[in-house]
């Protein structure tokens, strides 16, 4: 919808991968082009009995290196920076400099509670943090139609 509105989207998502039901893994999608990779799927730890997640090392980089192309634009999506990132500096590491840069009007970045201070450290910038669950329209009237239709669904 934010393209509908003429506005440049840039960044990555990762959404979910369901077969019959289940959460089999992860895909990652491209915003500027559109073009998606299988991420990450689940994977049994055998000798512990946990769950986890095997990462594509070739998709991985390639997002990365999506991300780290996705600047100038209007609204700037990483879904997500979460361990991965902030705990083992892997995944979309190019994510810290491309906020850096601050070629975007918009960004919306995708973080974990539990390493919203880890990543506030990291940035080493000052931002507003809206939990999905409190945000309101309302609250966004500020923002162009555009980032309130991605946040929200509605055009």
């Amino acid at each position: 919808m934010a393209r509908a509105a003429s506005a440049t989207v840039a960044g990555v998502i990762s959404p979910a991968i369901f077969r019959d039901g289940y959460k089999e893994g992860i895909s990652v999608v491209d915003l500027r082009s559109g073009t998606s990779r299988p991420l990450a799927m689940k994977q049994t730890n055998r000798q512990f009995g946990e769950m986890g997640y095997r990462f594509d090392e070739s998709s991985l980089r390639w997002a990365n290196d999506a991300v780290a192309s996705s600047s100038p634009c209007d609204l700037l999506v990483i879904d997500e920076i979460g361990p991965l990132e902030i705990l083992h500096n892997r995944g979309f590491v190019a994510a810290i400099e491309v906020l850096l840069t601050g070629e975007y009007n918009i960004a919306l970045v995708v973080v974990r509670p539990e390493l919203i201070d880890a990543f506030r450290t990291q940035l080493g910038l000052p931002f507003s943090i809206r939990y999905v669950h409190d945000l309101s329209e309302d609250m966004l009237t500020d923002w162009p139609s555009a980032a309130r239709s991605l946040v929200f669904g509605v055009s």
